[in-house]
């Protein structure tokens, strides 16, 4: 049943991205595991509602283009002759006080070679108090009569170009500002005719796409490469793929490969297996008896409900996990809010399980990690369709559906999704 659900779910993802007038816009970018238009609009598809969602969500990007508006602190040392480029995220803490970044996608210092730029685009509000040479830092800052200039100035800009081509609604967002404003700082502040290597922590995100495509059309022998950081979640619609995608994309096992190039239209040539470079170093302490809040909280009380279910049914004791809140959520109301109703339960007091595991809400890819080093899981969804492993698609996976909602899964061989004995390691590119 939830195979079923998700072939459909997958067959109407690239039927849009498919075509033209849905190519490469907003809702072109089906990050399920975000609350985005692309998202809410496959789900009003496939279930006929969440037309509503798919609204409000549509007007929140377009009111978001006021916080759009970008800043570049250029720290590039014009003497250098540079040769490659990396696009990543940075917060403040990883920086060191000499200005050298590390970045924790790619385990990766800037200070390892003085010929590549690091374009990084900055999350925190303060900036760090030294920045490295070979840096490119662009920020945005919340500036509201600065915001709704910018705004009006980017409608125009979009009304201008996209009047007559039928993509207005698509573009006139905050996904599109933003990649609008990057763009523009990536060819200002970067001498492209020396680059060779362009390569790109992926998401599918739509600015990523943005500057892979601003390459081919202006420096066809720059070489586009990708490297997906995270572990597959279970539908990973947002790298479908399209003219935008990169020459290569890096993964970092062969059932991620497998299912890329089976249902998201990846060339196989296309695919390469690469070391998990983000997960060196992982501890199995840090995925052993765990509740993990996922990153968007769709239905409270569904959780709390199927959670009571699995904790009965398997006999687990709740004050036997330590609940862990999303890196992204730590001051989120919500989810703190979330996490005391959690603690607040009172099931009977089983005995610990001989083995170990650990539950994991709605959209996540951490289930993967836990996997590989040998612990049961328990997924606990909202929509089951969209959030759950199912055996068709991920036959490495040994799933058992307990109810509607919750799973429990085993990894029938480990090195399935995270291959550290790959021989192949693209960092060395760069």
């Amino acid at each position: 049943m939830i195979s079923t659900s998700q072939k459909k779910v997958i067959f109407f993802s690239k039927d849009l991205v498919k075509k033209k007038n849905y190519a490469h816009s907003i809702f072109s970018y089906f990050a399920i595991f975000e609350k985005n238009p692309g998202s809410f609009l496959i789900k009003a598809i496939i279930k006929k509602k969440n037309y509503f969602f798919l609204i409000i969500s549509s007007l929140r990007h377009i009111y978001g283009i006021i916080n759009t508006k970008l800043t570049a602190i250029n720290c590039l040392d014009l003497d250098c002759s540079y040769k490659n480029i990396i696009v990543s995220w940075a917060f403040k803490n990883n920086f060191k006080k000499n200005g050298i970044f590390f970045d924790k996608y790619l385990k990766k210092s800037s200070a390892e070679s003085s010929n590549i730029i690091w374009l990084l685009i900055y999350m925190d509000k303060k900036l760090p108090d030294k920045i490295g040479k070979n840096i490119l830092l662009v920020q945005h800052k919340k500036n509201f009569l600065k915001g709704i200039y910018f705004f009006f100035k980017y409608f125009f800009e979009c009304f201008s170009n996209n009047l007559f081509n039928g993509n207005f609604f698509g573009r006139f967002n905050s996904f599109f500002s933003f990649s609008s404003e990057l763009t523009k700082i990536y060819k200002k502040n970067i001498n492209l005719e020396k680059i060779k290597n362009f390569l790109v922590v992926y998401e599918g995100q739509i600015f990523q796409k943005e500057l892979i495509k601003f390459n081919r059309n202006n420096f066809k022998d720059i070489k586009n490469i990708a490297y997906d950081h995270s572990a597959p979640p279970p539908l990973p619609l947002n790298l479908i793929y399209d003219k935008f995608s990169p020459d290569f994309l890096y993964v970092t096992g062969g059932a991620q490969g497998k299912f890329y190039r089976k249902n998201l239209l990846w060339p196989k040539n296309k695919i390469k297996i690469t070391k998990p470079l983000r997960f060196k170093g992982e501890k199995k302490s840090n995925y052993t008896n765990k509740l993990f809040l996922p990153y968007e909280l769709y239905d409270e009380k569904i959780y709390l409900k199927n959670l009571i279910f699995l904790l009965n049914k398997e006999k687990l004791n709740i004050k036997d996990y330590h609940i862990k809140l999303h890196p992204l959520r730590f001051e989120k109301k919500s989810h703190l809010t979330f996490l005391n109703q959690i603690k607040n339960i009172n099931n009977k007091n089983y005995k610990k399980k001989s083995f170990i595991n650990s539950v994991f809400f709605g959209q996540t890819t951490a289930v993967i990690i836990a996997l590989e080093f040998g612990i049961t899981c328990y997924h606990v969804c909202t929509e089951s369709e969209f959030d759950s492993y199912s055996k068709n698609f991920w036959p490495d996976i040994n799933i058992q559906q307990l109810n509607k909602n919750v799973f429990k899964y085993r990894l029938k061989k480990r090195g399935s999704f995270l291959n550290f004995s790959s021989k192949q390691d693209f960092s060395k590119l760069c």
